[in-house]
């Protein structure tokens, strides 16, 4: 699931995240572009910017889409890789986890649109998520239930849709469907044609 964090929660980190990418010289990744919303103003005027919450130097701005990471598969050599323990140290050594309230899904979120490229991602969007209030719950595909499965649990589901992709998805009527603005930025990013780095 892909939401927006709470500025008042992180007002620094992506200004912080962004310094450390122009210190190290990081290209910028279709991923990483999903987490941006350029600048409008024009380029003399930009620089000063940077001095509201949530922006770079350059005066681009944190969209505040991340993902949500109480349901993650990460690869931990990637988490224990120098690239990302480096990353890491700077934000640690900075205080905002303790100063704001940096939390794992923002820095996680961040820090992989800053060192994986969008090939290196994968976004569960066939699988239904229930937290709290919110949820993701795609649409059933068409004959893909298996039904009579005892290990899948009862026999219940929601009606299958023509270019539906979830399986065995039944959707709360309860909660919160968010606005997809996240989760598609996120998704086209992780679509886009492949490049040469």
């Amino acid at each position: 699931m892909a939401l927006w964090e709470r500025g008042e929660t992180a007002p620094s980190l992506y200004y912080q995240v962004a310094r450390y990418k122009e210190r190290l010289k990081i290209r910028s990744s279709d991923l990483w572009k999903s987490f941006v919303d350029a600048s409008w103003a024009p380029f003399p005027v930009r620089p000063f910017l940077s001095w509201l919450r949530g922006r770079d130097s350059h005066g681009d701005g944190w969209n505040w889409c991340h993902y949500w990471s109480n349901f993650e598969i990460a690869d931990m050599d990637w988490f224990r890789s120098k690239e990302y323990m480096g990353f890491f140290t700077m934000l640690d050594e900075l205080g905002g986890f303790y100063f704001e309230r940096w939390g794992d899904a923002p820095v996680h979120s961040l820090g992989a649109a800053l060192l994986l490229q969008p090939e290196q991602m994968h976004w569960f969007e066939d699988l239904g998520y229930l937290h709290e209030v919110y949820q993701t719950c795609p649409a059933n595909a068409l004959g893909g239930q298996l039904p009579g499965s005892s290990k899948l649990g009862p026999d219940s589901w929601d009606k299958e849709q023509q270019g539906g992709i979830g399986c065995r998805c039944q959707c709360s009527l309860s909660a919160i469907r968010p606005p997809a603005t996240c989760s598609n930025a996120l998704a086209q990013s992780l679509r886009a044609p492949k490049r040469a780095h």
